[in-house]
């Protein structure tokens, strides 16, 4: 990122003063001649600390939310008036995209990806709208993890898909897509 000049450049006399503050810049540091490098960390602390703040807070909510889908005893999914397709190709990314394959069985799909890892899928909804799955990893590398996963339904894939994994106390999320034939 650099020394910070670009965010200083870019700030606008009524922005937050990076320094943490809570005063506009030109109430604060524009005045006493611009940040040195201790506002800049400090700046920089604040926004890190911020963001661990909201991620405990996600991961709060992410929890209740898998906890009511009941990872033990799941609940009926909502398929509304759509057939459930038999097979769904998925792709993830966090440090690198990892690809697999969503094959129905019952009420829930078998997954396997190609770095080896096998999953439980549960149905949560899945509508000509929606698409909510809950992740239950039993082996390979990924063992123990869960996943919530939740897109829009366009057509026979999903778009702007998020998925949100779950293991050993930590949450990340990043980006899911998928696709199927009817």
């Amino acid at each position: 990122m650099g020394d910070g000049k670009e965010l200083l450049e870019k700030l606008g006399r009524n922005d937050l003063c990076p320094c943490g503050n809570g005063r506009r810049f030109k109430k604060c540091c524009m005045r006493g001649g611009g940040h040195d490098g201790a506002n800049r960390h400090d700046y920089f602390q604040g926004l890190r600390d911020g963001m661990k703040k909201l991620l405990r807070r996600l991961a709060g909510f992410t929890a209740a939310l898998m906890s009511a889908c009941a990872l033990a005893g799941h609940p009926a999914a909502d398929v509304g008036d759509v057939t459930l397709p038999p097979r769904i190709h998925e792709c993830e990314t966090w440090t690198a995209t990892v690809c697999g394959t969503w094959t129905l069985d019952g009420d829930h799909y078998a997954a396997v990806w190609e770095d080896g890892s096998r999953a439980t899928i549960h149905i949560v909804t899945f509508t000509a709208t929606r698409a909510m799955f809950v992740r239950e990893d039993v082996t390979g590398k990924s063992a123990g993890m869960t996943a919530w996963y939740d897109g829009a339904v366009s057509e026979n894939r999903v778009v702007r898909g998020r998925v949100t994994w779950r293991k050993d106390g930590g949450e990340w999320g990043n980006v899911w897509q998928a696709e199927w034939e009817e």
